[in-house]
């Protein structure tokens, strides 16, 4: 019983190591910093969090507050958030002043990308606003550790009873394959560029 127990263990855990999907180095502007984030230059943080938002959509209006706060919890531990931007340049409220504007609203503090030409959103397949994704580093390059949902209540944040991404961090932190890997994100949908 004892083996079969440690056979399935080592089958899941195979599982979710094989999944775990490689992604290509990137760079986009920061424009909280006005410099150029490179993910490559984070090879020694645990995780890096990027979430994909936008000024327009409701749902990631929900959330800023609380990954703001999700991040400061984390800036001891060396783990990298950025917000990505997807929407950059579509409408006057994803204008860079505009973007720039909410920035200083809501003192965000950590990297703010835009992505205005989807090169990074399609790369990663992100489809909803928001949507997190945990990245690890390793000597290959960066895996995508987890990839969804941020917790189980976008609307309530008093009322959430999951938080999904601040999960994934806790268990990359503890050196563990984040399970769930995986969780359908619940939002607005990313509009594609025409």
């Amino acid at each position: 019983m004892k083996k079969l127990v440690l056979l399935i263990l080592t089958v899941l855990i195979f599982n979710v190591a094989s999944n775990a999907r490689q992604i290509v180095s990137f760079e986009l502007e920061d424009i909280t910093g006005n410099t150029t984030f490179k993910l490559q230059y984070y090879n020694k943080s645990p995780a890096v969090v990027l979430i994909f938002t936008s000024n327009n959509c409701p749902f990631a209006k929900l959330y800023e507050d609380r990954l703001i706060s999700l991040q400061k919890s984390y800036v001891d531990k060396s783990v990298i958030f950025a917000f990505i931007n997807p929407h950059h340049g579509q409408s006057e409220e994803e204008s860079t002043n505009a973007i720039k504007s909410k920035i200083a609203q809501k003192g965000i503090s950590f990297a703010y990308l835009l992505d205005s030409n989807q090169l990074v959103t399609k790369s990663l397949k992100a489809s909803k606003l928001p949507e997190a994704y945990v990245l690890t580093p390793s000597p290959t390059g960066f895996s995508i550790a987890y990839h969804g949902a941020i917790d189980n209540n976008a609307q309530l944040p008093n009322q959430v009873t999951k938080q999904y991404l601040k999960t994934a961090i806790d268990q990359v932190m503890a050196d563990q394959h984040p399970i769930p890997n995986s969780l359908r994100a619940v939002g607005c949908n990313i509009v594609p560029l025409n």
